[in-house]
Parts: structure tokens; C-alpha cells; sequence
């Protein structure tokens, strides 16, 4: 592709990790054509923040529900917010809350809600802590009887949250967010940097070997940045929750985001990775090939909103192009990749 652009975008950790492969990319190619096409296509649009408000989540306009609950909410479901669906049927993880059936994320965020409603403590890292396989196995209790994927893991994450909270922020996501700079990064202590610091599952990051032999760790950061950029569009019109860097987020680059950007022209795979992801082989998490995958769309993703910036009087920041193109997944026909990564 041609000459970086990028000039209206921040450097963050996870913007230099992904720019130093992007010359190094085997398997995929970054079109310039396709994201001129979807930038023209696109640049007069409105781009909504979504708010996060289904009935799957806390409303702080309910007795008793504060504006820090529902931080806290969210903070603690992108934890856990990976892998909805049957590695060997393909079918979504189900579940019901107050009468509705939800399907693949929502119904885990319908499970969490079921179990905020009854049990508020949830959120607090003592509670977390002490969790057993049982009450996770509870927690997801399943529409349909078919088991949420990678339960042992959640059970782990949970827990292993649990211990973090309570040690380092008195049980409290939110005594995290006070305690950091108002910021996705600011040298360690931005509320970004202390979920990959401080959290494990949070870490979201694969090691590569560059063409001279040299390793390189490629961050993405994905369920870190969404929790913050679940709360930003929540909370983004209040005074008590700022992001004074909305423009250092990249894309929450997951199984959709590259498959649309494929679809519509801004990516093309290699013939290996091409029939990897359309045969739906199995992935390796931190292959040179998934890695490559998310890479790229966070690349072409930083690419389209620079152009927008460029063409338009609103700001376009990563969450905006997120949810854009995660509405636009149902208009492509292509084929998602499969990982089996607590990642996304």
C-alpha cells in the first residue's frame, strides 16, 4: 500500500507494535483502493456512539443502580467478553433474561444481569474472588442446555480479577478509574495502561518474528479498549467520566471486523489464509497468520478514519468506525476466521 498517513491519529502502544509488522505482512494486503471506495462511501454518514443501554444492562436511572455500577458493570463483562459460539457446531452461546432470549454476547451480558439483579455484590472483588466452577457454571445458566464455551477460563478470569481488585483498588473497578489520568494511556497510568498492567486476561498481546530474526510483540489491547470505550459512549456527555484521548483507540478488532473489511474490498488474503479462513480451519491464536489478520484491520481501520477526519467537520474516532462496520457485518456474505483465544 502507499505512504502512511495517520496524521490526525495519536502513536499509542498498540499503533507502533502493529505499524512495525505492517511491512513485514505475509499474508494479508492492505488495499489502498478499497479504503478510498469505503471512505467516499461512508464520509457523509452519521457515526453514533452507541450507548450501551439494552435491557442487558443496569440503568443508573433505577433505584438503587449507580453510575459507578453500571462502569463497573461493564468493566467486569469485557473480562469475560469472548468466544459465543460452538467451536464444533458454530451454534451461539443463549441465554434468557427477564422473559427475552439473548444470543452470543448479549446473552452473557443477560447472565451477568441476571446476576447483578439479584446479587449487586457481583461487581466487588471479594465477591469475585471466592467464586467456584459451580457458580460460574450457575451464573451462565443456559436457554437452550449447551454449556457457554471456555467455562473454566471465565471461572479463572473471574477470579483472577477478584484477587486484583482487592488488592490493588479496594474490590472497585471505578477506584481504578479515579485512581488513573482521565486517559487511555499517559505513560503507565491511564486507565488502559492499568487494565493490560494490573489484569492478565487483559493482556491481549502475540509475540512475532520479524524477516531478521528479531521478535516483536504486537499489542491490540482489544477487550481493554472496549471496556473503556463501552463506558465512553455511555457516559461520554458527563462530567464525571472523561477520555480526554478519544482518539487513541484502535478498532476492537474481533472474528468480524476483518471478514467485513475483506468484503469490502479493504483486505485480501493471501491463497494459504484465504483457504484457512474459508474452509473454517482452526486458527492458532498468536499464529503469524491471526496476528496478521487483526493487525491489518487495525491498520486499514486507522487508515479509513484519517481520511474521514480529513473529509468531515465531526470527529470519527475507533469506537464510531467500530460499531459503523459491526452494523455493516450482516451485509457481507464472507466467512468469519475460527481462533480459539480468550482474546475476542
Amino acid at each position: 500500500m502507499g505512504t502512511p498517513r495517520h496524521q490526525s491519529l495519536p502513536t499509542t502502544p498498540v499503533r507502533e507494535s502493529v505499524r512495525t509488522l505492517l511491512p513485514a505482512l505475509e499474508f494479508v494486503d492492505i488495499q489502498d483502493e478499497g479504503i478510498d471506495g469505503l471512505s467516499e462511501e461512508l464520509v457523509e454518514e452519521e457515526f453514533p456512539l452507541p450507548e450501551w443501554r439494552a435491557p442487558v444492562f443496569p440503568d443508573e436511572s433505577s433505584s438503587g443502580v449507580s453510575e459507578r455500577d453500571v462502569l463497573e458493570f461493564l468493566f467486569l463483562g469485557n473480562a469475560i467478553n469472548f468466544q459465543f459460539r460452538d467451536y464444533d457446531t458454530g451454534n451461539k452461546f443463549t441465554a434468557t433474561y427477564a422473559g427475552t432470549e439473548w444470543a452470543g454476547a448479549f446473552a452473557m451480558w443477560a447472565c451477568l444481569r441476571r446476576e447483578f439483579d439479584e446479587n449487586p455484590a457481583i461487581l466487588h472483588g471479594d465477591t469475585l474472588s471466592n467464586l467456584s466452577l459451580t457458580d460460574v457454571e450457575r451464573l451462565f445458566d443456559p436457554a437452550d442446555g449447551e454449556e457457554i464455551p471456555m467455562l473454566e477460563e471465565r471461572h479463572r478470569i473471574l477470579t483472577q480479577v477478584g484477587e486484583r481488585l482487592t488488592d490493588r483498588y479496594d474490590g472497585r473497578f471505578a477506584d481504578l478509574v479515579d485512581a488513573a489520568e482521565p486517559r487511555l494511556y499517559a505513560d503507565g497510568d491511564g486507565i488502559v495502561d492499568r487494565l493490560v498492567s494490573h489484569f492478565p486476561s487483559f493482556q491481549d498481546s502475540s509475540v512475532v518474528t520479524l524477516d531478521d530474526g528479531s521478535p516483536l510483540e504486537v499489542m491490540f489491547w482489544k477487550r481493554a479498549q472496549l471496556a473503556v470505550g463501552m463506558a465512553y459512549g455511555r457516559f461520554h456527555n458527563q462530567e464525571w467520566f472523561r477520555i480526554e484521548d478519544p482518539g487513541a483507540f484502535t478498532l476492537f478488532v474481533d472474528y468480524n471486523l476483518p471478514n467485513v473489511l475483506r468484503e469490502l474490498g479493504v483486505l485480501e488474503y493471501s491463497n494459504h489464509l484465504a483457504e484457512l479462513v474459508d474452509s473454517r480451519t482452526m486458527i492458532e491464536a498468536g499464529s503469524r497468520e491471526e496476528v496478521e489478520l487483526r493487525a491489518a484491520t487495525v491498520y486499514a481501520a486507522d487508515e479509513l478514519i484519517d481520511r474521514l477526519i480529513a473529509c468531515r467537520n465531526s470527529p470519527v474516532y475507533a469506537p464510531h468506525l467500530d460499531y459503523k462496520l459491526f452494523q455493516m457485518r450482516d451485509e457481507v456474505d464472507g466467512t468469519v476466521h475460527v481462533t480459539r483465544t480468550t482474546a475476542y
